[in-house]
């Protein structure tokens, strides 16, 4: 997985908005102003499988995005736990 840029992942709170000037502070400011396109989630697969490009993000019954890039965490299952992925999504039909 490419890494995402820090808005995506959620890690905003970890930029200092403070400094006068930084390499890619313009990049992320017009980001932040304009909205973020894909969001760095993680998910519970309900089975093994693949979230491949394009296929539907559910919460519950309500289709909430589209899986655009993904990574299986298959390393952290164990007996009957469930299978965990990091995906970034973006809103259905992007």
């Amino acid at each position: 997985m490419s890494k995402p840029p820090p808005l995506e992942a959620g890690l905003d709170w970890l930029i200092d908005w403070q400094k006068p000037d930084f390499v890619g502070r313009a990049a992320l400011l017009a980001q932040k102003q304009q909205g973020i396109e894909r969001q760095l989630v993680g998910l519970e697969l309900l089975g093994k499988g693949i979230a491949r490009h394009g296929y539907p993000i559910y919460a519950g019954a309500q289709v909430v995005g589209g899986s655009y890039q993904w990574h299986l965490i298959s390393h952290l299952r164990e007996g009957d736990r469930p299978w965990l992925c990091l995906s970034r999504v973006c809103p259905y039909g992007s």
